[in-house]
């Protein structure tokens, strides 16, 4: 059994597009899990360790290519992928199945995020009672 992807969740598209602009092949994968929309790049490293780069959207997007300019930096959706040499072309892909992992490594984060924070303020709460019996 290979060991779990490791995931990391950029702040938008563009993060997402820099890191396809250095892939070996740039390919954008579309899933939707739950009610959000998952854009993402799994991208191979030594062993069997791989990465998944990954933005998640309420809403999808509603083009087939991401086109991006490599001399201004500007990105925008197209239905239809360009020949300009100036433009780097990501087709979205929408998966439909996969076995790469599991879909839940996408909100494992979120849920410990947020156990944690409701630790911190259990802890803050019982920090707060025993100051306050201290100071009586």
């Amino acid at each position: 059994m290979s060991p779990r992807p490791k995931t990391v969740k950029l702040k938008g598209l563009e993060d997402l597009i820099h890191v396809l602009s250095v892939a070996q092949m740039p390919l954008l994968h579309h899933v939707a899990v739950d009610s959000r929309h998952v854009y993402f790049v799994p991208v191979g490293m030594i062993g069997d360790v791989e990465i998944v780069y990954y933005v998640e959207s309420h809403y999808p997007l509603q083009k087939r290519f991401i086109l991006y300019n490599t001399f201004t930096g500007e990105v925008r959706l197209s239905d239809y992928a360009t020949s300009d040499s100036r433009i780097m072309v990501v087709p979205i892909v929408e998966v439909e199945r996969h076995n790469l992992f599991q879909e839940k490594i996408f909100f494992n984060d979120d849920k410990k995020s947020k156990k944690k924070k409701e630790r911190q303020k259990e802890e803050q709460g019982s920090l707060a009672m025993v100051l306050g019996k201290a100071r009586r």
